[in-house]
Parts: C-alpha cells; sequence; structure tokens
C-alpha cells in the first residue's frame, strides 16, 4: 500500500487540494472511470488515480481495464482490493447490479480506515 498516493486522494476528496485535468478541476463521481465534460472532468477513485499517476490514460477499448490496474500500481494495492475500492456496489436477488450512491466524503473516509487498517469497507453498506 502506498500510503503517501492514498493521502493524496483523501485530501482530494476532502476538499483539501484540487485536482486538474487540462487545468479544468476534477469532480468525484463513481459513473465515470474519466469523463470529460464541459466543466471539467468527473472520475471515479480510480480514474482520480489514474490521472495522479501521470501516465496516459488509455482511450482505446478496453483502456478502462489497463487503467484500472494503472490505479491499482499507484496505489500500490492488488487487483483484488482494487475490485472493493473501486467498484461499489451490490448484487441483487434477481442478479441486478445496485450502484450505491457513494460521495467524495464516502471515498475519503474508506481510505482512511484502509489506511488504518488494511481493509475496505464503506461506510454506506
Amino acid at each position: 500500500m502506498n500510503k503517501a498516493h492514498i493521502k493524496k486522494l483523501i485530501a482530494i476528496f476532502r476538499g483539501e487540494k484540487q485536482l486538474k485535468d487540462n487545468r479544468k478541476p476534477v469532480l468525484f463521481d463513481m459513473d465515470y472511470f474519466v469523463m470529460p465534460q464541459k466543466c471539467g472532468t468527473v472520475a471515479c477513485i480510480a480514474g482520480h488515480a489514474a490521472i495522479l499517476s501521470k501516465e496516459k490514460i488509455s482511450e482505446e477499448k478496453g483502456g478502462a481495464d489497463i487503467d484500472y490496474l494503472l490505479a491499482c500500481d499507484w496505489l500500490g494495492i492488488e487487483p483484488e482490493v482494487g475490485e472493493q475500492m473501486f467498484y461499489h456496489f451490490t448484487i441483487s436477488d434477481t442478479d441486478d447490479y445496485i450502484i450505491r450512491a457513494t460521495t467524495a466524503l464516502d471515498a475519503a473516509n474508506m481510505l482512511e480506515h484502509f489506511l488504518a487498517t488494511g481493509q475496505v469497507v464503506w461506510a454506506t453498506e
């Protein structure tokens, strides 16, 4: 686990620092890996990590999988842990994915708990 990198994400999600992509702010949204929009860019936890890694984010088909591994590498976590961190959803009785509403503060709290315990626990579960 790269504690310094995780602490950077916490500071961004708590609003203590701002991440910019092409001089526009990057806003938190768990529905998008990295999606340019008129007001800036929206990105999930993995998207923020990929942008912070300063590596070129793939735009080819399947690029999100490559960048998912890039985010895991930058955070110093195994892909299995990344899956718990980056995909905050449950599966219903009918096998439908239910994406949980997740805020930047939820993400910061989860990351702080992860730093302290090494376990991914979402307070919104």
